[in-house]
């Protein structure tokens, strides 16, 4: 996909030559932000932001499956260099397509953090960053689409504010697939109702949606409901990625939909 968001962004995001993510690349991740800022105060609203974001690409909901093993958290509290005015992160081996930055920028453009940021940089290997991410608004996709994925799939988006994601496994998970499924969904439910899948030009942060807490199963099949849906609607690409993750790691699937 290009490498585009539909944001006006007031801050300048600058990428390197590409790959930028992948299981072979160190991602270099900067932020500058504006003079005289108190950096204890910035820094854990940008770590926030960027958990998230990893939480999103240890879920596959980046458009790449996962590594079992793939560990976002710890880089992120032991990779980062805090400068003057800035704060960098070298980040090795994340799941995601490129076109995720544009779930970076729509994280950044909300309000609780866009005011504090002058750039971004985004550098596969550490390549200068001489690009601009680009302005699109007309692309069929906005944020990353779903990974080819080894069972039936199937998005039923019709401008509706409700979905139910239901799930049919190859036989009953036992009970620790079962818990691992739940708690990876709750992961992501909180990554991804929290600015990652902005609808421009509306802050970020009111797109988000709710969800229902508890996740019900019967025998080989799960559903769980969604409602207050605000999102871009390629946040559901994201969700079956998600369901990829399952099949790949905890219990296969036969079918996955969502309407």
């Amino acid at each position: 996909m290009t490498l585009s968001t539909a944001y006006e962004l007031p801050f300048e995001f600058l990428l390197s030559e590409e790959p930028l993510f992948g299981p072979d690349v160190t991602t270099h991740l900067r932020f500058v932000v504006n003079d005289e800022l108190p950096m204890d105060e910035v820094r854990p609203l940008l770590h926030g932001k960027l958990m998230n974001f990893g939480v999103l690409g240890a879920t596959g909901a980046l458009g790449v499956l996962p590594a079992s093993d793939f560990d976002p958290m710890t880089p992120l509290f032991k990779s980062v260099r805090v400068g003057k005015d800035d704060f960098a992160w070298k980040l090795k081996g994340w799941p995601a397509v490129d076109g995720a930055v544009s779930v970076l920028a729509s994280q950044f453009m909300g309000s609780d953090v866009v005011t504090l940021l002058r750039r971004i940089e985004v550098s596969g290997d550490g390549r200068a960053c001489r690009y601009r991410l680009a302005k699109e608004t007309t692309l069929d996709h906005a944020y990353p689409a779903t990974m080819p994925l080894p069972f039936e799939a199937e998005i039923s988006h019709e401008g509706q504010d409700q979905f139910e994601l239901d799930l049919t496994f190859d036989g009953i998970p036992p009970d620790d697939a079962k818990a691992g499924i739940d708690e990876l969904l709750r992961f992501w439910a909180h990554a991804a109702s929290s600015g990652a899948y902005g609808v421009a030009p509306v802050d970020p942060l009111k797109c988000g949606f709710q969800y229902d807490e508890e996740i019900d199963w019967l025998d080989n099949r799960l559903t769980w409901s969604l409602w207050r849906f605000r999102a871009h609607p390629d946040l559901l690409d994201g969700l079956l990625g998600l369901c990829g993750t399952f099949h790949a790691q905890l219990w296969p699937v036969l079918r996955s939909r969502i309407d």
